[in-house]
């Protein structure tokens, strides 16, 4: 006696996930994000010791601090350079990443909004 072939079920029910934000909700994403940048840093240590990753460390939290006006894009030209990305041009620089769009406000009522609360009596 043959068995009837299986027919599979591809209708796209089965593909969706089952909350609405299901694909952005995984804890694997953030470990690998910085694998490469911590993988580098692990050399670095390995070959010149402790205190080259941390003075890179500490360049690139001062870079992270340059003062900007707030309703300014940040264009994170300082960043590019320490990390030696200011001459290579990649996808991120013509399609750009979503978690790195920062809003911009209006000029007026931003500095507008910043005096009152300095001005809070």
């Amino acid at each position: 006696m043959e068995s009837a072939p299986q027919i599979l079920d591809a209708s796209p029910q089965w593909a969706t996930p089952v909350h609405k934000n299901a694909l952005m909700q995984t804890k694997l994403k953030l470990p690998e994000e910085n694998a490469e940048h911590d993988w580098l840093m692990q050399v670095v240590r390995n070959r010149e010791g402790e205190g080259v990753p941390l003075k890179m460390g500490m360049e690139l939290h001062a870079a992270g601090k340059v003062g900007r006006l707030p309703f300014l894009h940040s264009s994170n030209m300082m960043r590019d350079v320490l990390l030696a990305r200011d001459e290579m041009i990649d996808f991120s620089d013509i399609l750009g990443h979503p978690e790195n769009f920062e809003f911009q406000n209006q000029p007026h009522a931003t500095v507008e909004k910043m005096s009152e609360s300095k001005h809070s009596y």
